[in-house]
């Protein structure tokens, strides 16, 4: 009898040690623009955690610290389990340069189309979500979206967004659709504009 309860005990003690972890939250890798800060928070292990490398964060003990790193960074939190030996979680913050530009203002005669063009940089490897919004209620989600059959009506500021991650930034293009004459010129944005019905 025992001896049953000296093993028993034992093996509780192994099942304790194997489950010792640490953890870090958010636990998957993560994408920030250049400036912007990110919060890391610890759990598990004996109660006290060590930070590493200091480079970017604002401490390198606790639960909680909050990074800004100024390139790509992986960061590690250390804590001793009741069995001395070191857990450690790890996490990668990807910083990027992200930019898109939406291209010079647009002029065009209605009932053409309007092309919006955004060309994007500093995004690395990564996939890009795009968003268009514009004068009566436009959206779109492509990068570079045609509006047909233009009406004056459509004319205004068209406001692309792009996403990776936790990064976004934005650019404005205005639109001016100038209304069709059919045999006269008019000012539109101080351009001369000479717009022909078909």
């Amino acid at each position: 009898m025992r001896t049953l309860l000296l093993f028993g005990a034992i093996a509780f003690s192994f099942g304790l040690s194997a489950q010792c972890t640490v953890t870090i939250t958010p636990s998957s890798d993560i994408i920030i623009c250049n400036g912007a800060s990110v919060t890391l928070e610890a759990s598990g292990g004996n109660g006290t955690w060590a930070w590493s490398p200091a480079t970017g964060l604002n401490s390198t003990t606790g639960n909680t610290v909050t990074a800004s790193p100024t390139t790509t960074t992986t960061y590690s939190v250390t804590s001793t389990c009741p069995n001395s030996t070191d857990a450690t979680s790890t996490v990668t913050i990807e910083v990027l340069d992200l930019n898109v530009t939406a291209g010079p203002d647009i002029l065009v005669c209605s009932e053409n189309p309007i092309n919006l063009i955004s060309t994007v940089s500093g995004n690395g490897s990564n996939a890009v979500d795009y968003s268009w919004i514009g004068p009566n209620g436009y959206n779109s989600t492509s990068s570079s979206p045609t509006i047909s059959n233009s009406t004056t009506a459509m004319s205004g500021d068209y406001t692309v967004t792009a996403t990776v991650g936790g990064c976004q930034t934005q650019d404005v293009v205005n639109v001016i659709v100038a209304d069709v004459q059919i045999a006269s010129n008019q000012f539109v944005g101080n351009q001369l504009v000479y717009c022909l019905a078909q």
